[in-house]
């Protein structure tokens, strides 16, 4: 409801009439069923916006949603760089897959083949209710992205968008040079033997990784149609040596309307075309740091 603020003065009556706050009850939601008011939603439904998400760098849109929503918890399963985040709606609730499905568009897809910078909103169906025209397979909750879309009678207009990271191990963990481990070698009897200056493994093979990522959308529309075109390019560098990921994005989304506004006839296509080098996982690391030091 609106604040309203009255005078008091003494002995007159006061008479106030609340009204209300249209600002976030004409708020649009994404459902299963199509669109409603945010005033009228009665299921468990989280939304994010453009803005939100825009709020924050991020190289992929599973990195964007992070700490977005309550309840919906998104992490890394490791420091691969071609490794997927891993997003939990309802929480793990079995030993089986608890990935949420995802919409795009009104199509099944993957979150990864979308840019953050072509994203329009992001809503986060957790109850049964609001994903059960999906079935069995939303079982784990639902997620839908919408895309941005052109507007009629605008004129053509270009975004470019330019982003450049740097990532680093912050921590080093110390671990034996050449000749401190020759010396625990030869005290405990083990097969480690001779002098050397290397200071193992790890100072080699980690090292400073770059990101750079580009994303360039063209939208606009007539009187009687909307496009909207997006290409995005993300080079991501591992901390390890030898990883990477590198990956391009295209995107193209139109609506054109005839026999006046009778008929409409649109399209949404997402092409992801993604490579990288390197396998890392949790024994990566480990094997790192046990490389013997005397080992050039």
């Amino acid at each position: 409801m609106k604040q309203i603020e009255r005078a008091v003065t003494s002995g007159a009556p006061i008479n106030v009439t609340m009204e209300e706050d249209n600002i976030a009850l004409e708020q649009v939601v994404v459902i299963g069923y199509g669109t409603v008011k945010k005033s009228h939603l009665s299921g468990a439904v989280g939304s994010v916006s453009a803005k939100e998400l825009n709020g924050q760098v991020a190289s992929n849109a599973a990195t964007a949603l992070q700490g977005k929503i309550p309840g919906v918890s998104v992490a890394s399963s490791s420091g691969d760089p071609n490794g997927s985040m891993t997003i939990n709606v309802r929480g793990i609730s079995s030993l089986s897959n608890n990935d949420p499905l995802y919409v795009i568009d009104g199509s099944f897809g993957d979150i990864s083949m979308v840019d953050p910078n072509d994203i329009t909103s992001i809503e986060v169906l957790k109850d049964a209710a609001s994903a059960a025209i999906y079935g069995s397979r939303a079982a784990g909750g639902v997620i839908l992205i919408t895309t941005k879309s052109g507007r009629k009678d605008t004129p053509t207009k270009l975004d470019i968008n330019l982003f450049t990271g740097i990532s680093h191990n912050p921590k080093k963990l110390n671990v034996f040079n050449g000749e401190e481990y020759s010396r625990f070698a030869r005290y405990y009897k083990l097969a480690g033997d001779g002098f050397g200056a290397e200071t193992g493994a790890v100072p080699f093979m980690l090292n400073t990784a770059m990101t750079y990522k580009a994303n360039a959308t063209i939208s606009g529309g007539s009187k009687t149609g909307a496009y909207s075109a997006s290409i995005s390019y993300l080079n991501k560098e591992g901390i390890l040596r030898n990883t990477d990921h590198e990956s391009y994005n295209i995107r193209l989304k139109s609506d054109y309307s005839f026999l006046n506004n009778r008929l409409t006839i649109g399209q949404s296509m997402i092409v992801r075309l993604a490579q990288g080098k390197g396998n890392i996982d949790q024994d990566t690391m480990f094997g790192i740091l046990q490389f013997p030091s005397v080992v050039p």
